[in-house]
């Protein structure tokens, strides 16, 4: 179950998850539809930024480490959202911070989420995550 909402988030959110494991985009979809949040979900990262710009998300959850999700798009994609309010990217892994940080320039993302099976843990980073998106026009 999901702890209480950040006080800040009143607004419900379209977060993009993209990741190849099943279980882990099942796992999210439960969590942030779970919060209110409307969820779109692609086990593959083919055409991201096309689906990016199409369905214009307020946030992107994508899991790093995926077939056809190379380093260098991955880079690209930060690259080109980092001066865009939105979508904001959240970089979703079960690497470590601090090596992730030595292989991807993470400054551009709004953040890393670690996966977990821990609810709390998981709603904690995200909220605090999306806490920095700009407010809405």
């Amino acid at each position: 179950m999901a702890p209480p909402r950040h006080p800040a988030l009143t607004r419900s959110l379209h977060v993009l998850v993209i990741d190849d494991e099943s279980s882990v985009l099942d796992l999210a979809r439960e969590r942030l539809e779970g919060e209110g949040h409307r969820v779109t979900g692609l086990q593959s990262a083919n055409s991201v930024e096309t689906v990016i710009r199409v369905l214009r998300p307020d946030v992107v959850l994508i899991d790093v480490m995926m077939p056809g999700l190379e380093g260098k798009q991955l880079a690209r994609l930060l690259a080109t959202y980092a001066t865009v309010p939105s979508p904001g990217i959240i970089l979703h892994s079960s690497i470590p911070m601090r090596a992730l940080s030595y292989a991807l320039d993470v400054r551009s993302a709004l953040g890393v989420i670690q996966k977990t099976n821990d609810d709390v843990e998981f709603f904690f980073a995200f909220n605090g995550l999306v806490d920095r998106l700009p407010a809405p026009s």
